[in-house]
């Protein structure tokens, strides 16, 4: 029977439908073409007004506004500051003058007249001109800013000069105890009197102010020549090129006092020309207006006339529609008694048997659509009556436990024969679902939620056995009433291992835990004298050496700068195990790059008497994106891995860059050497920590065996490749690439020198004494001026009794108050100035502490004088 057509009726349901629906669409085309009449009348009016009124009202409109927003931009065009600013807005302006001309033209003349367009037009022109005459005079005062500001800085690198000039003659004095103050210091003194009155005048308005600084500045103008005047021919020569630029900055055509003339001059033309373009705008307006209200007297007239004919329409539409609803209404008390009372009995007998109720289906009546339906809705019925008992059938006999429970009481309505088994519920009374659970709440959880996916539990069989299950419920309605369906599996053994898994994992983090703490202490502790050394190092090259003292000092110097090479290969290595090592993105040069580490690694071979080559691919881009510090920390090590392995012969470092997708290159770095080689079976240990080729290697060449393994964990983090050709007495190739993107075509900075720092005064917190002695030499020698504290306290107490101070170097680990405590009680007194951390606590959760505590840097030991004095310029700069 699937897929053949019903047979049809021909006193069925729906030729009696067919019937009342044709008798609707009747009443609906009459309805409809009374509508269309009225429309067509309505239409013709509304085509007549929006053909000859509302185009010209809406374009009368617009011009309205435009008006308005052209007297808007005025203003905004008077106080442009840049250039930039003032030819946007021109832009701007024009298009919208521009615009303001097309509106008029588009008013019709056979509506508005001749006379009334003709004196918008006339209007228009006035206000664009005027418009034109003030984006001219906003150009001449940016110039005259623009040439002001140059004279400004002109003047101020003529303050400088002369305090140059006033500083070397009192230097001079200082030398001569005896000398005298010469005409030429006195000339000095007047002309930067005479300077200080051009920077005022510079920033003065015109009037009274500015008259009284010209004075002012002529007077000291006529000293400073009298002056000249009297001083020996060399030294007036000597003064001559100040002079005359002193008196072309202020009396010259295009000097200070001539600028801010012109320019009160231009601003007062601006002025007027805005308040010109405001009667302009008014005109324009007013024009504007009334056209619109001979436009909107029109339409209302027009719009009168339409509403007369619509009231007469809509009488007779009323008329139509009541009939139609007639129609409507018959049409539905027949549909209510012929077919949608029938309906709901079916509805009532469907309802009764999902509440699990046996009614049988209604199937009297006429034979039509609706009796044909409830005799095959009976037969429905049987068959899913039938299927639900082979479904049960089906569930009883899975391999999956299955449990069906009402909520409300935790009743158990089903269990299939695999949950029976593993809950022992064979032969006896069936318990309460909830008591199938160690956690009896766990079954209300489980009951009451829409649906549960994996949830985790502790089961009860009948016996008292408990094991772990994995469980997933749904509601649903079985029996007419509300249930939960409960699957569930054992997962003993599973969570088992689990445990085992947690517990593993919580002895590694404390063991890495207690490896972070002893690195950072280790770190700490050969830090702190490792600065003493190297300070005193430093120190000590400049004083009188003899070769052998030089020597000696010199081999200090190196086996300090060895130790810190290891120490920070070892932190390094940690931040890459404990994942803490981030890369820095930026644009650098590879060629530079190369340079750098040539020039680092030259004079190590130089000494051992080795060629150091560097060949560079010229398809190499000029700029890349990347780490470029980690790049060359790579590079360092295969150089120097190269020079310490190499006892004659060259070294050959190349570049290769390759295309790669996606607009990216493919950087390939090696470094070549004729040393001693590597066999197959040691390259397999060469980039894991603490390995070197053969266990004889650390005491003839010495070295941690970090270095190739911190370059593979580098490497990894660029997602690149690393590795090494070679073969015994055949020298090697240690190579890694990476894929990296073009940077932008900008030359980088260069490289940073130490700074010019001012002599200043520092407050240095420092417990250690040999500390305290290199970081006060260092300073002292560079022209600063230092008190030194010992502990924390007392670096508040000399704060406090010694200040003011333009810096404070603090130590972190201190005995009492720590550096972390004293920054903390100095912010809270409210002192403002930097604080520049200077420990020997380098790990990364170490800056982020000093950062937290109040500090604006951080400079781990052991410290250079460059990184010192060039974190000072860092720090003195982020504060002010």
């Amino acid at each position: 029977m699937t897929g053949q057509r019903p047979p049809r009726r021909p006193n069925g349901v729906s030729t009696r439908l067919l019937a009342g629906f044709a008798i609707m669409l009747a009443t609906t085309l009459v309805t409809a073409a009374v509508g269309l009449a009225s429309l067509r009348t309505v239409r013709e009016g509304f085509d007549g007004v929006a053909r000859d009124w509302l185009p010209n009202l809406v374009a009368a409109g617009r011009l309205g506004q435009q008006s308005e927003s052209i007297v808007a931009q005025a203003p905004q065009l008077a106080s442009a500051r840049t250039k930039l600013d003032r030819e946007s807005l021109e832009l701007r302006m024009a298009d919208q003058v521009e615009w303001l001309t097309e509106l008029v033209a588009r008013l019709d003349p056979r509506v508005l007249g001749e006379g009334r367009i003709g004196g918008l037009r006339a209007h228009a022109r006035n206000l664009a001109g005027n418009l034109a005459s003030l984006d001219r005079l906003v150009g001449e005062r940016l110039a005259a800013e623009a040439s002001g500001e140059v004279l400004h800085q002109r003047t101020l690198a003529l303050v400088r000069r002369l305090h140059e000039r006033l500083q070397s003659r009192l230097e001079e004095m200082a030398s001569s105890p005896g000398a005298a103050v010469t005409a030429a210091h006195h000339w000095g003194t007047i002309a930067d009197q005479a300077v200080t009155l051009l920077l005022a005048g510079s920033s003065s308005e015109a009037g009274p102010p500015l008259q009284s600084l010209m004075v002012g500045f002529e007077q000291m103008l006529h000293t400073a020549r009298a002056e000249r005047a009297a001083m020996p021919p060399d030294e007036a020569a000597d003064l001559a090129l100040l002079a005359n630029e002193l008196e072309s900055l202020g009396n010259g055509i295009d000097g200070v006092f001539a600028n801010r003339i012109s320019a009160a001059s231009v601003n007062r033309a601006v002025e007027g020309a805005l308040r010109q373009n405001t009667i302009l705008s008014d005109r324009l307006v007013s024009a504007v207006a009334d056209a619109q209200a001979r436009l909107e007297g029109e339409v209302s007239a027009t719009s009168a006339e339409l509403d007369a004919v619509i009231e007469r329409q809509r009488l007779i539409l009323v008329v139509v529609a009541i009939g139609s609803i007639a129609a409507a209404g018959l049409m539905f008390a027949y549909i209510r008694i012929a077919m949608v009372r029938r309906l709901q009995q079916l509805q009532v007998c469907m309802s009764e048997r999902a509440a699990g109720n046996a009614v049988a289906v209604p199937t009297a009546g006429p034979d039509d659509e609706i009796g044909a339906m409830s005799r095959a809705l009976g037969v429905f019925v049987a068959t899913i009556a039938a299927r639900e008992e082979q479904l049960r059938s089906i569930l009883d006999a899975s391999v999956f436990p299955i449990l069906i429970a009402r909520p409300d009481d935790g009743s158990m309505v089903f269990r299939n024969g695999t949950a029976e088994t593993m809950l022992g519920l064979a032969g006896v009374e069936l318990p309460p679902a909830a008591a199938l659970f160690a956690e009896p709440a766990t079954f209300a959880e489980l009951a009451f939620a829409e649906r549960v996916h994996d949830h985790e539990a502790e089961m009860v069989a009948a016996d008292g056995r408990h094991f772990w299950a994995l469980i997933s419920s749904i509601r649903m309605s079985y029996g007419g009433a509300p249930a939960t369906l409960i699957s569930f599996a054992d997962i003993t053994v599973r969570r088992q291992a689990e445990r085992s898994l947690i517990e593993a994992k919580s002895h590694a983090e404390a063991a890495a835990r207690a490896k972070s703490e002893f690195l950072a202490m280790m770190s700490h502790e050969i830090r702190t004298p490792l600065n003493g050394i190297l300070g005193m190092v430093h120190l000590l090259r400049g004083t009188s050496l003899d070769g052998e003292q030089r020597d000696g000092l010199e081999t200090i110097h190196q086996s300090g700068a060895a130790l810190l090479s290891v120490l920070n290969d070892i932190l390094d290595f940690s931040k890459l195990e404990a994942r803490h090592l981030h890369l820095e993105t930026t644009d650098f040069e590879p060629r530079a790059l190369l340079a750098s580490a040539a020039a680092l690694m030259g004079p190590r071979a130089h000494d051992k008497g080795l060629e150091l080559a560097v060949t560079v691919d010229e398809a190499l881009p000029r700029l890349l994106r990347g780490d470029p510090n980690r790049l060359r920390q790579i590079l360092l090590n295969f150089m120097g891995n190269a020079v310490k392995f190499t006892e004659s012969g060259r070294i050959e470092v190349a570049a290769r860059g390759e295309p790669a997708e996606d607009g990216l290159v493919r950087l390939r770095l090696s470094v070549g050497d004729t040393g001693i080689g590597i066999d197959q079976a040691s390259q397999a240990r060469l980039f894991t920590a603490f390995s070197q080729a053969d266990a004889s290697i650390s005491r003839r060449f010495g070295g941690t065996g970090l270095g190739l393994a911190i370059s593979r964990e580098l490497v990894r983090l660029m997602d690149g490749e690393i590795g090494v050709d070679s073969a015994p007495g055949q020298g090697s190739t240690f190579w890694f690439s990476v894929t990296l993107p073009l940077g932008e075509e900008s030359r980088p900075a260069a490289p940073s020198k130490r700074p010019d720092l001012p002599p200043l005064r520092i407050l240095l917190a420092e417990d250690n004494p040999v500390n305290r002695v290199v970081a006060v030499g260092i300073l002292q020698r560079n022209g600063h001026t230092v008190v030194a504290a010992a502990d924390g306290a007392q670096a508040v107490e000399a704060l406090e009794r010694d200040g003011p101070f333009d810096l404070i170097l603090m130590d972190v680990q201190m005995p009492g108050m720590d550096g972390l405590q004293a920054t903390r009680a100095i912010r809270q007194g409210g002192w403002t100035g930097p604080i520049l951390a200077l420990t020997a606590n380098a790990m990364r959760s170490d800056v982020e502490l000093c950062l937290a505590a109040g500090m604006n840097g951080h400079v781990s030991k052991p410290f250079t004088p460059d990184s010192l004095f060039g974190a000072i310029a860092e720090c003195l700069g982020t504060v002010g």
